[in-house]
Formats: structure tokens, C-alpha cells, sequence
């Protein structure tokens, strides 16, 4: 499952975009993506992400939030591990920037509302704060024709500034037979805080935005290393 993974984001990754090449030995190579996404509110967010270039797999267990009482099952998920985003958050006609990362294990959960704890509408564990632009899940994991799956069922955590000054959590979906999954392809990912019904992914622009090449080596390079890597081991409702 790793070594077709790889393959596919190999030929994604270099085909679209070498560019940026470094020089400099003290910084390793990175890669840069963007997923646009949008909630069911209406919420309009365009994150752009700076990973390492190599992929790692985790093992998560099977994760029942203590407030909700839902349960986020096991699972495998293989992707590059997220170092930064960036990017805004507009809602109402009013954008705002996100300004940080959460660490990996952070959960984000909805507001109280009218000084009362509300809780999440969909399963989800702590952020892995892992990307893969190919899907990242082990086969079996999805439903059978299902596209979703770019972030884990823990997803990435970051937060927003401006106005809004929260944080925001992104994730795939693990009830996608539920009553709140809307018909349609691609309403597979939840957000919180808010209504955490789904959102849909923003077809344009295209997820894979390219590769930032921090290293000393060039295009072919580039590939070359790439290679040996793949081959190696290490492998919102408010």
C-alpha cells in the first residue's frame, strides 16, 4: 500500500512542479500544497501547507471522545508530515489569517453556546498533522468509490486570528454513512468549531500546488532523491 502510494505522489509531485530549488545544504528539501475547502455554513478556507517530502505511516487506535461519546475507528493512515500552514479563513465577507499550527494530539472541539458545552456531530480523533494529496488511508478503510481521505480522521489543527480568533480543526469524515452526510461527491471532510456537518473540497485550484525545493540538489536530483526515499523503509452550525 506505501510503495503505490509513493508512486502516485512521486508522479504528481515532480511532473507539476520543480520549482524553487535551493542551494543551501543546512535546509532539507520540503513540499508545498494547498487544500481550499467549504463548510456547510459557508466558510471559505484556502490553507496553504509546507511538509516534509517524505512520508511517514500512523497506526491510530480506535479514539472515543469523552464529551460526545463518539468513537473515531482505528485506522492506517500514510502522509507528509505537515511543518507550517498558512493561509485565510473568510466567513460573512470577512477574511482572516490563519496564524498557527496546533501540535500533534491537539483536538478542537465546538464552543459552548450560551455558556453551554456543545459537542461535535461527527467522530473524530487528535490531529495527526498529516497530508497526502493522493489519499493517505490503507485500502478498505473508505467506502469502495469514496475520494475523500487527503487528511486523516484526526486531520490538522490551526489556528485562525483577525475577528474570529479560533481554532479550526480539518478532517476526513468516519460516519460517512450518517443523517448529516449531505448527497453529493466530495462531502466528505468535517470542521470545527461549527456545525462539523461537512464540508466539500474547492475543486479549483488543484490540491497538488507543487514542489517547494529546499535542498542542495537540482530538478533531477530532486527525483532521484525522491526515489531512493520511496524505496527506503521509513517508509461548522454554530
Amino acid at each position: 500500500m506505501k510503495n503505490s502510494i509513493s508512486a502516485a505522489i512521486l508522479g504528481a509531485a515532480v511532473t507539476t512542479a520543480l520549482i524553487g530549488l535551493s542551494t543551501s545544504p543546512a535546509q532539507a528539501a520540503q513540499l508545498s500544497f494547498t487544500f481550499d475547502f467549504l463548510t456547510s455554513d459557508g466558510d471559505l478556507f484556502k490553507l496553504n501547507l509546507t511538509t516534509e517530502d517524505t512520508l511517514t505511516t500512523k497506526n491510530a487506535p480506535s479514539y472515543t471522545d469523552p464529551t460526545s461519546g463518539l468513537t473515531s475507528p482505528a485506522y492506517t493512515f500514510t502522509g507528509y508530515k505537515i511543518l507550517n500552514v498558512t493561509g485565510t479563513e473568510t466567513e460573512g465577507g470577512i477574511t482572516n489569517p490563519i496564524t498557527a499550527i496546533l501540535p500533534e494530539g491537539s483536538g478542537v472541539f465546538n464552543a459552548p453556546f450560551n455558556g453551554v458545552p456543545t459537542i461535535d456531530l461527527i467522530p473524530h480523533s487528535p490531529t495527526d498533522n498529516l497530508y497526502n494529496p493522493n489519499g493517505g488511508f490503507a485500502p478498505g478503510v473508505l467506502p469502495a468509490g469514496n475520494t475523500a481521505g487527503k487528511f486523516s480522521f484526526g486531520g490538522l489543527a490551526f489556528h485562525v486570528g483577525g475577528t474570529v480568533n479560533e481554532d479550526y480543526q480539518v478532517f476526513t469524515r468516519s460516519d460517512f454513512g450518517s443523517t448529516f452526510n449531505r448527497p453529493g461527491p466530495g462531502y466528505d471532510y468535517g470542521g470545527c468549531p461549527g456545525s462539523c456537518l461537512g464540508a466539500i473540497q474547492v475543486p479549483e485550484p488543484s490540491s497538488t500546488a507543487g514542489l517547494l525545493a529546499i535542498g542542495s540538489f537540482g530538478a533531477l536530483g530532486a527525483a532521484s532523491t525522491l526515489k531512493r526515499k520511496l524505496k527506503s523503509s521509513k517508509t461548522s452550525e454554530n
